[in-house]
């Protein structure tokens, strides 16, 4: 017996612009998961996750940003159209939560855009934080060349790796055959996703992955520009996911999707 039933939805932005999102709904649900992609990369890469975590019970939607997957806009987007969009589109997830816990999950660059989601919507989901950043860290110091080309409007290359752990490395191949998945975003987008990081917004309160393959020297950069709160950390080529872990942390500071400052929006 199937432990989850997929579906497909899209809803329009503040401009009217179509966007895609997926859902895939637990049986007995948990909690409602809502998901944000790294930039390149969009909802259909990360099936294999949205799937385990809802055999767990956590429902979970994870859309496309404007500009990237099925959603529309020119590729790669821009900073209005991508935050608009996820700030719609976590209303949207906050709607179908009733009584349960609404956590949000970023993945890369996605891990800013659930944050400022969150705070335009004015709710204060947990977030799991996974390898934040990382398809831009490698662009954190090398600003000035950023301005340079986003006076020109050209795009800079990011390297976009899907999620996958031991079970699920066939997720990497799949990403190099979809046409979907984009190597090269706006440079200014990019300078702007950065520019973010000095309103010092921070993981505290939140669950951050990282991945063995990071090398300290990365790690190192992403703590001093963006705290992180609990730390976990596992090896993609040896292990699985640590789903429960992570979802054992978020669950104990989980909430339903109140706004800020109502009562009752704690634990």
């Amino acid at each position: 017996m199937r432990n989850s039933s997929y579906d497909e939805g899209t809803f329009m932005d503040a401009h009217g612009r179509k966007i895609f999102y997926r859902v895939w709904r637990a049986r007995r649900t948990k909690g409602v998961i809502a998901l944000f992609h790294a930039l390149g990369l969009h909802s259909g890469r990360y099936t294999w996750f949205c799937e385990e975590l809802a055999s767990r019970g956590f429902s979970c939607y994870a859309v496309d940003l404007y500009g990237y997957g099925l959603s529309e806009g020119p590729r790669g987007g821009n900073l209005k159209g991508v935050l608009t969009s996820g700030e719609r589109f976590l209303q949207l997830v906050a709607t179908k939560c009733k009584s349960s816990s609404l956590i949000t999950v970023g993945h890369g660059s996605g891990v800013l855009v659930a944050q400022y989601s969150a705070n335009a919507a004015g709710l204060s989901p947990s977030l799991l934080a996974v390898e934040p950043l990382h398809e831009i860290v490698a662009h954190l110091h090398s600003i000035a060349r950023l301005k340079l080309l986003s006076l020109f409007n050209l795009c800079v290359e990011v390297l976009p790796q899907p999620l996958y752990d031991v079970e699920h490395s066939d997720s990497l191949l799949e990403a190099e055959e979809d046409n979907l998945v984009i190597s090269c975003v706006p440079a200014k987008l990019v300078l702007q996703l950065i520019g973010l990081l000095k309103n010092r917004l921070t993981l505290n309160d939140s669950v951050t992955v990282f991945g063995a393959g990071w090398d300290e020297r990365s790690i190192s950069i992403i703590r001093e520009m963006y705290p992180c709160g609990k730390e976990l950390c596992f090896n993609p080529q040896h292990d699985k996911f640590p789903f429960d872990e992570a979802l054992e942390l978020l669950v104990k500071r989980g909430r339903p999707p109140n706004r800020i400052g109502d009562v009752g929006g704690g634990p």
